[in-house]
């Protein structure tokens, strides 16, 4: 069986963030002259909460000057999720002399730094950009023991939970059309075709079982619920629970 599943079932599903960018999760950092000028300077990107809103939760040093901030970078509306009143690109964070940001693809990791060397000018300077690939992290994810000489700043990325929450939301959304995929591994048939003989039933409770198990990383926060998939192929739910 173990044999089976790992022949039907792929390492990782082909995940692509809201813009129909290939997902891989990137932090960059730089080094600015100024935390309370860097601030004011990209403030609105976060299109949700005000100037305002963004300094009562910032933290400042005796003297009162501005030593670390976070800053959303959202977009309106959502063209692939129509209820969604906003899309978060990314996430940025300020403290002292260094700016991180996190975004989930590298079309807006490029239009980040565009956006910051811009509006900062010689203020910035880009320092570098560490990579986590939805493959890294699953294979990172099911290591027994974790592993002492782990990148820093890849746990940190991971310990980020604006970021983990992205993961998990590009997992779920990239099953939400799942049903009427065609797949390799249906002999190129969707889900929905795939489940009216025996055959390919038994393939498909095979494929969603083994995503759930091959998505956990180890950590809860990463376990999916496939059983809304199953539901809309008229498939018992799952007994993982049982």
């Amino acid at each position: 069986m173990a044999l089976r599943n790992r022949r039907l079932h792929p390492k990782i599903p082909i995940l692509q963030n809201t813009d129909g960018e290939p997902l891989s999760l990137h932090r960059l950092t730089f080094r600015i002259d100024d935390a309370a000028t860097a601030f004011e300077a990209l403030a609105d990107l976060d299109i949700m909460e005000s100037c305002e809103e963004l300094l009562e939760r910032a933290e400042r040093d005796r003297s009162g000057r501005l030593v670390k901030a976070h800053i959303g970078w959202h977009k309106p509306g959502n063209a692939k999720m129509p209820s969604w009143d906003n899309t978060i690109l990314g996430h940025l964070t300020i403290e002292n002399r260094t700016l991180v940001v996190e975004v989930n693809s590298t079309q807006r990791a490029a239009r980040i730094r565009k956006e910051i060397e811009k509006r900062l000018g010689s203020g910035v300077l880009y320092e570098r950009d560490v990579i986590t690939s939805p493959e890294r992290m699953l294979e990172e994810g099911k290591r027994p023991k974790p592993d002492p000489n782990r990148d820093r700043e890849q746990r940190d990325l991971m310990a980020d939970p604006v970021v983990r929450s992205a993961v998990k939301r590009q997992f779920e959304a990239h099953y939400e059309t799942w049903a009427d995929r065609k797949l390799p591994a249906l002999g190129g048939l969707t889900p929905r075709r795939a489940v009216k003989t025996a055959d390919g039933r038994a393939k498909v409770v095979i494929l969603l079982d083994g995503a759930e198990e091959g998505t956990l990383l180890d950590d809860p926060t990463f376990r999916l619920d496939l059983d809304f998939v199953r539901e809309r192929l008229g498939i018992p739910r799952s007994r993982k629970d049982a």
